[in-house]
C-alpha cells in the first residue's frame, strides 16, 4: 500500500498524538537529503540498509528519478517506512529491494 504524506502522518498520529505533526522528529529525513520532501510512503520488512549502504544508495541515485529516505525502522515489529519524492519510483525500488 502506498500512502500520501498526509496519510503517513496520520498513521503516526494514531500511534501517538503529535508524532505526525509537521514539527515532529519524524520528518528529520526530509532535511537529511537535499531536495524535495517525500510525498509517498511504503511500509516494508526492514531492509538492513546499513549492511550494503554504498551499493544501496548508489543504486537509488542511478536508477530512481527522485529520492528515497528511511523515515522509521522498527525491527521488533518488522516494519520500516520509506518515503519517496516520485511515486513512480516505488515499483522499481520494491522489485529491486524486496
Amino acid at each position: 500500500m502506498i500512502l500520501s504524506r498526509a496519510e503517513f502522518a496520520q498513521v503516526f498520529n494514531d500511534i501517538k498524538s503529535g508524532l505526525g505533526d509537521p514539527d515532529s522528529p519524524l520528518w528529520l529525513p526530509d532535511d537529511a537529503v537535499p531536495g524535495d520532501p517525500s510525498e509517498w510512503f511504503v511500509c516494508v520488512k526492514p531492509l538492513r540498509v546499513h549492511q550494503f549502504k554504498t551499493g544501496y544508495y548508489g543504486w537509488c541515485r542511478s536508477a530512481l528519478s527522485g529520492q528515497v529516505r528511511c523515515y522509521s525502522s522498527d525491527t521488533d515489529n518488522q516494519q520500516e517506512w520509506w518515503g519517496f519524492t516520485q511515486q513512480e519510483d516505488i515499483a522499481l525500488w520494491k522489485l529491486r529491494w524486496m
